[in-house]
């Protein structure tokens, strides 16, 4: 990144993120920067959160993630203090989409219905010889004490079988 002159006190550049990164979508985990004065002298981030990441010393880079692009500025206390250019490596992480986690009580194997299958996926659960995911847990505790058990199959039957219409 070069200054306007030798003699600045700060510059800016841009950069554009890489393909499917936004703002709203990764974080910065490093910002490393070393300038001509110091060569072999690399600082890593001092801090971080979700949209900035800073480090001081050798240059005073601090990196901005804006809606547009990511904005890195280098600044230096003394203008005295001759410094051509700052190198500075970023990384970014890309945080994980979060997928649709709604269930319906009930709805055990995730087919839109409560039939037998759900029915008898619960009961082998109870009995050790089916696992569950979180979600299916979640849709086959149906009267929502924190447990499945023969309580939950009970009203399972119940609205399959017609004498419940809801849990």
């Amino acid at each position: 990144m070069p200054e306007a002159n030798a003699g600045a006190l700060s510059a800016n550049t841009k950069i554009n993120y890489p393909t499917s990164f936004t703002n709203s979508n990764c974080v910065i985990v490093s910002l490393m920067a070393h300038n001509t004065l110091h060569p072999d002298w690399w600082s890593t981030s001092g801090s971080s959160d979700k949209n900035t990441s800073m480090t001081s010393g050798n240059g005073d880079l601090m990196a901005r993630l804006t809606a547009e692009n990511i904005v890195v500025s280098a600044s230096k206390i003394n203008a005295s203090v001759s410094r051509d250019d700052v190198t500075f490596k970023i990384v970014l992480m890309k945080l994980p989409e979060i997928s649709n986690t709604e269930y319906k009580l009930g709805d055990v194997n995730g087919d839109g219905n409560v039939t037998q299958a759900d029915l008898t996926l619960v009961q082998n659960y109870i009995q050790g010889t089916q696992a569950l995911t979180d979600k299916q847990q979640k849709a086959a505790d149906v009267n929502k004490d924190g447990d499945i058990d023969t309580g939950d199959t009970f009203l399972i039957s119940r609205y399959i079988n017609g004498s419940i219409t809801s849990f």
